[in-house]
């Protein structure tokens, strides 16, 4: 990369100017580079139409292209600006290619450059940008995803107070866990202080607000899942295969969004996280176990639905046993959740019924 020089105006037109926004919540870091040279890097107000407007009168007739890390902002910067006629891409900070000098010595204008200068060298690959109401559907799962991940924890603060005080009953052990009959005898329960018998009160109340804020999510989903065409017909075909239920379906439909993106298999187990981590030198390779890079949601989902698939499916029970004779069930199970999203693949590309053999 060459150092900043000036050039006349005239040099400008027709060029194609290379921006790269490293951005934050009160200001953006901005720079331009074109034909290897930064022009500029300056910072400005985090707005999309005035940044325009001034690389517009600044740089006349030149095309411009942007770039950001995708963060806390999301995709509103690129939508503005593909609104206005602009390309711009949003790539993931771990792919961005850098110098050790730009590692160790990491701030703001580094940061604008390096994406600046990378998308000169079309060496920048834009993530997926979900449309509005696809983004809007998949933050309505994920809240749902935290709801439960709330309720569970919890739960789990309830049992531990029970347990710090040594709360024992014959009535509640014969109740099913965290059933109405269970939740009424927990709210009867008395403490020797009368503290303790408050602050339990307000932990079942919590628990309370948090299961009828997830009832509500669930029935808002099932709401837009019944009036969305495209999404419903989805739905209806991937709950046809063992282990894929309600909540393994919302979680695929609503990250995965589209199924078109992914050219084969593997480009989707990749994106999910269920291939292996593997360096090799010479003619030597090594295997560090399954990948550190994945999606959490989808990952744990799908290794979860594996779980109940084995229970309903034959053919996978009979691979999961196989696969025990030579590693351990964890491992296994990884294998398993990778045929199954074979069988999720081929369903929802072809929009039919999942039929056992159909695909193995």
């Amino acid at each position: 990369m060459k150092t900043r020089i000036s050039l006349a105006p005239d040099s400008y037109k027709g060029q194609v100017i290379s921006v790269g926004i490293d951005v934050h919540k009160k200001n953006w870091k901005v720079s331009l580079v074109m034909n290897g040279i930064i022009l500029k890097t300056y910072s400005c107000n985090p707005d999309v139409e005035q940044l325009v407007k001034s690389l517009a009168n600044t740089y006349p007739m030149c095309t411009f292209k942007f770039c950001y890390e995708a963060g806390f902002c999301g995709f509103w910067i690129s939508r503005k600006l593909k609104d206005l006629g602009f390309e711009c891409i949003v790539v993931n900070p771990a792919d961005v290619p850098k110098t050790q000098k730009e590692e160790f010595s990491k701030n703001d204008t580094v940061d604008s450059r390096k994406l600046a200068r990378e998308l000169e060298r079309k060496s920048l690959r834009g993530i997926y940008i979900p449309e509005v109401d696809e983004e809007s559907f998949r933050d309505l799962c994920r809240i749902r995803t935290s709801l439960v991940r709330d309720q569970t924890m919890m739960k789990n603060r309830i049992k531990s107070f029970m347990n710090k005080y040594n709360v024992k009953s014959s009535e509640l052990d014969s109740q099913s866990k965290w059933s109405k009959k269970y939740l009424s005898l927990l709210k009867n329960l008395r403490f020797d202080s009368p503290a303790s018998t408050i602050a339990f009160s307000f932990y079942l109340k919590q628990l309370d607000e948090i299961s009828s804020n997830l009832k509500d999510v669930e029935s808002e989903i099932k709401r837009i899942l019944k009036i969305d065409q495209i999404r419903k017909e989805v739905y209806d075909h991937l709950v046809t295969i063992p282990g894929v239920a309600f909540v393994c379906s919302i979680v695929l439909i609503s990250e995965l969004i589209n199924m078109q993106r992914f050219k084969n298999d593997n480009e989707l187990l990749s994106y999910i996280g269920l291939i292996p981590s593997t360096k090799s030198s010479g003619d030597k390779e090594f295997s560090r176990g399954i990948t550190f890079r994945h999606k959490k949601r989808l990952r744990n989902t799908l290794i979860e639905s594996a779980w109940t698939a084995i229970k309903s499916d034959p053919a996978l029970l009979l691979a999961y046993n196989k696969l025990l004779t030579r590693m351990s069930g964890t491992k296994a199970i990884v294998r398993i959740a990778k045929k199954l999203v074979k069988r999720i693949r081929y369903v929802w590309n072809n929009m039919k019924d999942y039929q056992f053999g159909i695909i193995e």
